[in-house]
């Protein structure tokens, strides 16, 4: 899993912005229909490990 949320600062960028758009939401279901794996974004919350944690492929999609 990656941390989004260290991924997106240095862009003044949120993953929540990203994960609300309607292409996100088709890429992740599109996802979950081809690989059986449940886990495709974590959201936690804690000063020192809170954050967004995305899988590799969605965050190699978040990176684009």
């Amino acid at each position: 899993m990656v941390n989004a949320t260290e991924m997106a600062k240095p862009f003044g960028k949120r993953p929540n912005d990203w994960l609300s758009l309607a292409s996100t939401r088709a890429y992740i279901a599109e996802l979950s229909n081809t690989r059986n794996n449940g886990n495709w974004i974590i959201t936690e919350r804690g000063q020192h490990t809170g954050g967004t944690w995305m899988h590799e492929d969605v965050a190699l999609e978040f990176a684009r």
